[in-house]
């Protein structure tokens, strides 16, 4: 086992921070500050956050592949918060803090994806 790279510990703290925020923040984009009208709030919040529950377990375990897969599923949400950002100008603050943790959350997680695997390889 090889010793950790220094900035594990920071990598799992970011992504754990802006898993949280993007989680927090979508829950209330959908629910309080800015539910759509025509869509049952149920329906939207499974649709919008669900995907996030997904690799929960294994990011909370510490497993490298689910973090690469948490690292995959920010880039739709960065994809998203970039529609719109374009689509509805009343939204761009929020959109905009959706691209923010979204980044965050690709590169902290596929860095301790990264490092982590590392610890384990034989050399």
């Amino acid at each position: 086992m090889n010793p950790p790279h220094p900035f594990l510990s920071v990598t799992r703290v970011l992504t754990l921070a802006a898993y949280s925020a993007l989680f927090l923040l979508l829950m209330a984009w959908n629910t309080v500050l800015a539910p759509k009208p025509n869509v049952p709030t149920a329906i939207s919040l499974l649709i919008i956050v669900g995907p996030l529950l997904l690799p929960m377990r294994g990011v909370l375990d510490r497993k490298p592949i689910s973090h690469i897969w948490l690292a995959l599923l920010a880039l739709v949400y960065f994809i998203f918060g970039v529609t719109s950002v374009y689509s509805d100008a009343e939204l761009r603050l929020l959109a905009g803090a959706e691209i923010f943790l979204s980044v965050m959350l690709f590169f902290s997680a596929l860095f301790f994806a990264r490092w982590e695997a590392q610890r384990f390889q034989t050399v």
